[in-house]
């Protein structure tokens, strides 16, 4: 993973994903739309996150730095998320109804089965 993700890696929950993120991608421009949903399968924790910056230069320079691809018009990146510890089960609910701040950031999580 690109050392200025790392920190991704921590994030406990969505809101801590979106912000952590707008951080990381405020150094190369402003973040127009960013979309993260997360999934929890064979016990391995994922947020596929989608975002759009304020023009192609600035996504092309993001891309180049962070090492993200594009699906469709939406650059997008796949975080490997720590696993929450046995003792503190994961309210999906609760991550769900967080929003993040700044402009169009939604979300959703996907219980676990």
């Amino acid at each position: 993973m690109n050392p200025l993700l790392a920190p991704l890696q921590s994030c406990p929950d969505l809101y801590s994903i979106k912000t952590c993120l707008q951080a990381v991608c405020a150094d190369f421009g402003t973040v127009q739309r960013l979309d993260v949903v997360t999934a929890d399968q064979a016990g391995q924790r994922r947020a596929l996150c989608f975002l759009r910056m304020s023009n192609s230069q600035e996504e092309q320079h993001l891309m180049g730095a962070l090492g993200v691809g594009r699906f469709g018009g939406d650059l997008v990146l796949l975080v490997e998320l720590q696993a929450p510890s046995d003792d503190a089960p994961l309210d999906w609910a609760a991550l769900s109804s967080q929003s993040g701040s700044g402009g169009s950031t939604t979300g959703q999580a996907w219980p676990r089965h």
